[in-house]
C-alpha cells in the first residue's frame, strides 16, 4: 500500500535529520514572527495595514509566463506574515492603477479579533469608495 504522507517514509529511510533540521528550524522562525506580531498587538495597535502585493495584478499573459514559485514570491510576499502567524487578515481594493488594474491593501488584526477586523474593513471600504462598477 502506498503511503500518502511522506513524513513517516522520510523518517523511516533515515532522513530524520533533514526533517528535524529544516522543519524544526521553520517552526522556530514561525514562532519568532508570531512573537513579533504579539508584541505589536500588545503595543496598543488595533490593526496593521500593508500592501497586498508588491505590484498591481498581472495580466493573464504575464501570469502564465512565470512559474508558480516566482508568482508566489511576487504575489504572496505581503500576505505571508498573516498566514504564518494565524492572525486574521482581509484584502480590500483601494484604487485603480494607471492601467486600470486594482491596487489593494491588506488589513491584519490580532488573533480572534475577526469581527472588529471585518467591521473596520467594511467601514474603510465605504470611506474609500472603490468604483463599484469595476467589481
Amino acid at each position: 500500500m502506498r503511503n500518502i504522507c511522506k513524513l513517516p517514509v522520510l523518517i523511516h529511510l533515515g532522513h530524520k535529520y533533514n526533517y528535524e533540521k529544516y522543519f524544526m528550524q521553520s517552526l522556530k522562525v514561525r514562532r519568532l514572527i508570531s512573537d513579533d506580531f504579539k508584541n505589536v498587538w500588545k503595543s496598543n495597535y488595533d490593526f496593521l495595514v500593508t500592501p497586498t502585493t508588491l505590484s498591481t495584478a498581472p495580466l493573464l499573459s504575464e501570469f502564465k509566463s512565470l512559474d508558480n514559485r516566482t508568482q508566489c514570491a511576487t504575489q504572496d510576499y505581503c500576505t505571508q506574515p498573516a498566514n504564518m502567524t494565524g492572525c486574521p487578515a482581509i484584502t480590500i481594493p483601494v484604487k485603480l492603477s494607471s492601467n486600470k488594474m486594482p491596487i489593494s491593501i491588506q488589513i491584519m488584526a490580532s488573533n480572534f479579533d475577526d469581527i472588529r477586523l471585518l467591521q473596520f474593513a467594511n467601514w474603510l471600504e465605504k470611506k474609500l469608495q472603490f468604483p463599484q462598477d469595476y467589481l
